[in-house]
């Protein structure tokens, strides 16, 4: 069993996986037990390692040590080495986070090929091969007592519910909740001046995204188009740390609130870093992919499908009036971002519009637009600075994530505290 500690760390995805030949209808590996980890030797890329069998996981993770060893000693190629960044230190170490390719893991006569690993930080620890990254091969059954695993040849496991996926979130589409249009009254008289007055607005029928974009379904237009973001051209991005926003170097979608890069269990987690004219490319790829238009919301598209569309109950957030229940937001995060779809949806079966990231809408910002909103599918000021963004993030109080409140950033920003989501039209 892989313990506690570990299991948080040693987190990766696999390529592919073959099956060369099993020798029988089945294959034993013997394993041995340490503690509550059960290991057995193996050869990655053709060198001797201590192997770790997880019961309970499907990651693949390889100490620092190990993969500075391999490409020291020729096991491991430049090429294999899939984030040119990872060399950021001075002796060109490669750095914890970084993904790479093992070309061949042989146990036993099982053979995987292809397998997409991360670099972990542990010097000791063994390479980690899950129980359901062996089981793509075949059905598997442990047998704790004789320190056995078998991977029977024929039908495979079911495979588990990712636990960092529960949803099952897709990294090449986008689930969208359908909204039946209709009139609300949009924003407040009785908050902040930019929310009045008080005004009927009707919106023709629309979807909209079920979930914030994700940062797996960002790496696939990015691998698709080799577009490289705002943050990406310019070399820099804002987090917000210790109370306050600062410029980081480096920094882009593939990182993390914390400024680390992403590992696999993060890539449900809303993208971040990326700029308003980012999403906007998103939203053309997406859109010549599937050909259907999609774009960003605009403001009154979003509050009106963060209010519960026509079957809204009034609520104070998104789905709630009870703000823990809603989003996660500045009491109850701790400045982290989460997975999408842990707190509770709205009305419409849609998560997140409360807390979590900031949202772009398509709408230039003007704090006196509602003054002057067209009736009938506003979309905002004809020209201005400043673009809205909605729904509040992990570093607002309950207050600045209200279904009305009203924020707004340069189209340029690139932050740990702003995404998006899409909206296709009828």
């Amino acid at each position: 069993m892989l313990s506690g500690p570990k299991k948080m760390i040693l987190v990766c995805c696999l390529l592919s996986i073959t099956q060369f030949k099993f020798a029988a209808a089945q294959t034993v590996i013997k394993l041995d037990k340490e503690g509550t980890e059960y290991t057995t030797t193996g050869f990655v890329n053709g060198l001797k390692l201590k192997v770790e069998i997880a019961t309970d996981a499907g990651e693949v993770g390889i100490s620092s040590v190990e993969a500075m060893f391999m490409y020291n000693n020729g096991y491991l190629k430049k090429e294999d080495i899939l984030d040119s960044r990872s060399y950021e230190t001075a002796s060109g170490e490669i750095a914890e986070g970084s993904e790479i390719i093992l070309r061949k893991i042989q146990i036993a006569s099982v053979t995987l090929t292809d397998v997409k690993a991360i670099v972990i930080g542990s010097p000791d620890a063994p390479l980690l091969i899950g129980q359901n990254a062996l089981s793509t091969l075949g059905k598997i059954t442990m047998d704790y007592a004789k320190g056995t695993l078998t991977i029977h040849s024929g039908p495979k496991n079911h495979p588990a519910k990712d636990p960092n996926n529960p949803f099952d979130i897709s990294s090449d589409k986008i689930d969208l909740v359908h909204i039946q249009g209709g009139t609300f009254g949009m924003g407040s008289n009785d908050s902040k001046d930019n929310e009045m007055p008080k005004h009927n607005v009707t919106v023709s029928s629309f979807s909209i995204g079920k979930f914030e974009v994700t940062v797996a379904q960002f790496r696939e237009f990015v691998e698709a188009t080799d577009y490289r973001t705002s943050a990406e051209q310019e070399g820099s991005a804002t987090r917000f740390h210790d109370g306050r926003r600062d410029v980081f170097r480096g920094l882009n979608w593939r990182y993390n609130s914390g400024g680390f890069l992403c590992t696999a269990a993060e890539q449900n987690e809303p993208v971040l870093y990326t700029s308003w004219h980012d999403a906007q490319r998103f939203c053309e790829w997406m859109s010549k992919k599937t050909g259907k238009h999609y774009r960003l919301p605009t403001e009154a598209e979003w509050e009106y499908a963060a209010r519960g569309g026509n079957k809204s109950h009034n609520t104070k957030y998104a789905g709630s009036s009870d703000i823990e229940e809603a989003g996660w937001f500045l009491g109850n995060a701790g400045g982290q971002i989460r997975p999408a779809g842990q707190k509770k949806p709205n009305e419409l079966g849609i998560y997140d519009m409360t807390g979590n990231v900031l949202e772009y809408c398509s709408d230039w910002y003007d704090g006196h637009y509602y003054k002057y909103s067209k009736t009938t599918n506003p979309k905002g000021a004809d020209d201005g600075q400043f673009r809205v963004a909605r729904g509040g993030s992990v570093i607002n109080d309950p207050l600045d994530a209200r279904v009305t409140d009203r924020h707004w950033d340069d189209p340029t920003s690139r932050c740990s505290y702003n995404g998006f989501r899409v909206v296709v039209e009828d």
